[in-house]
C-alpha cells in the first residue's frame, strides 16, 4: 500500500517501483483526506497490490501528475489545447487532431494511458501497407505523433518518446507513393485572363479575387494570408508586410504600383476597419469553412478553361520565377537580365523581386 508523506504543506504519495525502489510523487493536496482521495482515484494501491507496479510505474506517475486516471484520448485534448495556447494556426491544429485520432482509433489506444503507446503501435500505423497514403503524408502523421508524445514526456506522463527513432519504411511503399506530385504553375497568359475576367468590367467581376490573383502572383502569398490581410500590411510604401498565419514569421515582399492602385479601389468596411476583406477573413479563419474559398477559386478557373490549377499554383509560379532568377545569378547573367529589362526587351513578369525576411 502507498504511504502518504507530508513535505511542507503538501502531501506526497510513496510507493514501490520496479526492483523495490521507493518513488514519491506529489499529490498537490494539502490535507490528508484529499491526498487519500487522490491516491484512490489514481488507483495506485490497486496496481501495487496486484503486483503490476513494476511495469506500470510510469502510468502511476502519469496518473498523479494528470490529476487522476489519464487516457490517451484525454491527453490528446490537453495537447491540442496547448497548441491553441501556443497560437498555432487553426488549420495545423485541425490536421493534428485528425491524424492523432486516426492513430488512436486504428491502434485502439483511446482508453489506455499514454504510457501504453509503444514503438510497435506507431510503426504499425505509419507503415500500414493496406492504405495508399503517400510518403509525404506519412511523414506528417509521424511528426504529429512525435510532437504529441514529446508533450506527454514534458508533462511527465511518459518517461521517453517512443516515436523518437521511428522512420517511415520507404522500402514498403510503391513508386507512386514515393513520388511527389509535380508542381503546377500559372502561366502569364492564365494570370492575365484571371485578372481580366475578375476586373470591374470582367464577366466574373470580383474585387477579392482580382486583388488576390494580382497579389498572389507578385508575392507568392498563400490564400489564407491574402484573405486575412490587414490595411496595416501595406503601411510601408512598396511592400506587403505579412505575419504568416502558418509559421508566425514575418515577411516583407515588394509590390508593384498595380497593387497600390487596386488597394485604392477597395472600400473600407464599417464593421471591420482592420482587414481589406472582412468576409473572406471570417471564412478563412473558420476551419470548417475555409475550404470554401479554394473551391470558389476552383470554380472560377473552370469557367475560364484553366484546369488542374489551384490558388496555390500562383505561389508555385512565384517560387519558380525565383528559382530561375537564382540560376541566372549563379551563371552571372542577372546583370544581362536587368539591361534587357531597361531596354524594354523583356516583360515585367520576368523581373523577380527580392524577398526580404525579418
Amino acid at each position: 500500500m502507498s504511504t502518504l508523506i507530508k513535505r511542507g504543506n503538501v502531501y506526497h504519495a510513496a510507493f514501490k517501483s520496479e526492483g523495490g525502489k521507493i518513488v514519491t510523487v506529489t499529490t498537490k493536496a494539502t490535507t490528508k483526506e484529499d491526498a487519500r482521495r487522490f491516491v484512490k482515484e489514481a488507483g495506485i494501491d490497486e496496481l501495487e497490490a496486484a503486483g503490476q507496479l513494476g511495469s506500470l510505474t510510469n502510468e502511476v506517475v502519469g496518473r498523479i501528475k494528470a490529476g487522476g486516471k489519464l487516457t490517451t484520448a484525454k491527453a490528446v485534448e490537453k495537447y491540442l489545447a496547448a497548441c491553441v495556447a501556443n497560437t498555432e494556426s487553426a488549420f495545423t491544429i485541425d490536421n493534428k487532431r485528425v491524424n492523432l485520432h486516426a492513430f488512436l482509433r486504428q491502434q485502439r489506444l483511446d482508453s489506455v494511458p499514454p504510457s501504453a503507446i509503444s514503438a510497435d503501435h506507431i510503426r504499425a500505423f505509419i507503415n500500414d501497407e493496406s492504405t495508399p497514403i503517400k510518403l509525404g503524408t506519412r511523414q506528417v502523421m509521424l511528426i504529429n505523433i512525435r510532437g504529441f508524445l514529446r508533450f506527454c514526456a514534458y508533462q511527465g506522463w511518459i518517461h521517453a518518446n517512443p516515436a523518437g527513432e521511428i522512420k517511415v519504411n520507404r522500402r514498403a511503399l510503391s513508386h507512386d507513393q514515393l513520388e511527389t506530385e509535380q508542381r503546377k504553375t500559372f502561366t502569364d497568359d492564365q494570370v492575365d485572363t484571371s485578372l481580366h475576367v475578375t476586373s470591374p468590367v470582367g464577366v466574373y467581376a470580383n474585387p477579392f479575387w482580382h486583388f488576390a490573383v494580382q497579389l498572389g502572383w507578385e508575392t507568392g502569398a498563400r490564400l489564407e494570408d491574402i484573405a486575412s490581410a490587414a490595411w496595416a500590411s501595406f503601411n510601408e510604401a512598396g511592400f506587403f508586410i505579412c505575419h504568416l498565419r502558418k509559421t508566425n514569421s514575418r515577411i516583407a515582399v515588394p509590390i508593384s504600383d498595380k497593387v497600390d492602385e487596386l488597394l485604392c479601389e477597395i472600400p473600407v468596411s464599417a464593421k471591420d476597419k482592420a482587414h481589406l476583406f472582412p468576409e473572406q477573413h471570417v471564412i478563412i479563419s473558420d476551419v470548417r469553412r475555409r475550404s470554401a474559398l479554394s473551391q470558389s477559386f476552383g470554380r472560377l478557373c473552370k469557367r475560364i478553361d484553366i484546369t488542374d490549377k489551384s490558388f496555390h499554383c500562383l505561389r508555385h509560379a512565384f517560387a519558380e520565377r525565383h528559382r530561375q532568377h537564382a540560376v541566372l545569378v549563379a551563371l552571372g547573367l542577372d546583370l544581362v537580365l536587368e539591361r534587357l529589362h531597361r531596354r524594354g526587351e523583356i516583360t515585367e513578369q520576368v523581373r523577380v523581386p527580392t524577398l526580404r525576411t525579418a
